[in-house]
């Protein structure tokens, strides 16, 4: 998973940074605004950006000449979808919450790794769906910037719409929808 070892977590770390020194200037600028964006995580964004990134190594043919990492992505993407079918029901009421799921074994995971992402799974119900629906949600927002932008979409259009996602640091999707809107009026003026 090269990819996503020396692209996707210095992302997350350099998003976490801008995240943190958005948050801050943000602080500095709306005194008194909602607590909520302060203080909050935006896990469908954080992770989101994360499988975006992800996802766009295989957009970009990183993997073309090194089928065994786009393997280890797929094998991420198959361990979540795992996590998503075994999120629903492992909350302590459905009484499952400290048993692995048995899905998981036939895909080569240890037991005690399977164990260990079961527990994390079910003292955080919906992570693992978070993650996908951030990552979906970016991907529709590039596909209608590019449909937007049409033969004005290449790599510094791609490059200046990466800058907006991340610009603002962790927030709502709805809010990043918003803010990538804009963007989209602000290059389409000229068409």
């Amino acid at each position: 998973m090269i990819f996503r070892s020396s692209v996707c977590a210095p992302c997350r770390s350099t998003k976490a940074c801008q995240a943190t020194t958005s948050r801050s200037r943000w602080r500095q600028e709306q005194q008194g605004g909602p607590t909520f964006r302060k203080v909050l995580p935006f896990t469908a964004y954080m992770e989101g950006w994360a499988l975006y990134a992800e996802w766009l190594g295989s957009e970009l043919g990183v993997y073309q000449n090194d089928p065994f990492s786009d393997l280890g992505r797929l094998q991420g993407e198959m361990f979540r979808a795992v996590r998503w079918w075994w999120t629903p029901a492992s909350t302590p009421s459905a009484g499952r919450a400290s048993k692995p799921s048995p899905t998981c074994r036939p895909h080569r995971h240890p037991r005690r790794e399977v164990t260990a992402r079961s527990s994390a799974t079910s003292s955080t119900p919906g992570q693992a769906c978070a993650y996908k629906v951030g990552m979906l949600a970016i991907r529709a927002a590039r596909e209608r910037s590019e449909k937007a932008l049409g033969a004005k979409w290449n790599a510094e259009a791609e490059k200046a719409f990466h800058d907006v996602v991340l610009k603002g640091g962790a927030l709502p999707l709805a809010i990043l929808d918003e803010q990538v809107d804009e963007w989209i009026k602000s290059r389409d003026v000229g068409r």
